[in-house]
């Protein structure tokens, strides 16, 4: 998951969250290229286990990512709200004891 959070550091060059599919998909591309050089039985086997992990990881570094976003999402807004808490306290008349 830290691994995830810190891809929040590579939105502003370009990084896209969608981009982990692509990067599954060429994760699982590769497995099944190489698999191809071995000749064995149960490679079936083997490639769902790889892409098993491979999709552990992704959703891992998904939940890193989208739990570093909203909280700096929270704290930027945070001030905004308190902020217009204040204002909204000082422009309401004060109560009078009658």
């Amino acid at each position: 998951q830290a691994l995830g959070a810190r891809h929040i550091d590579f939105v502003g060059k370009g990084f896209n969250a969608a981009f982990w599919d692509i990067f599954m998909a060429c994760l699982r591309d590769s497995l099944h290229e190489s698999m191809k050089s071995f000749d064995s039985g149960g490679d079936e086997d083997i490639e769902d286990s790889f892409e098993k992990a491979f999709a552990w990881v992704i959703y891992n570094m998904r939940l890193g990512f989208h739990d570093r976003k909203k909280k700096e999402s929270e704290m930027r807004t945070k001030p905004v709200i308190e902020d217009l808490r204040e204002q909204t306290e000082l422009a309401l008349p004060l109560p009078t004891s009658e």
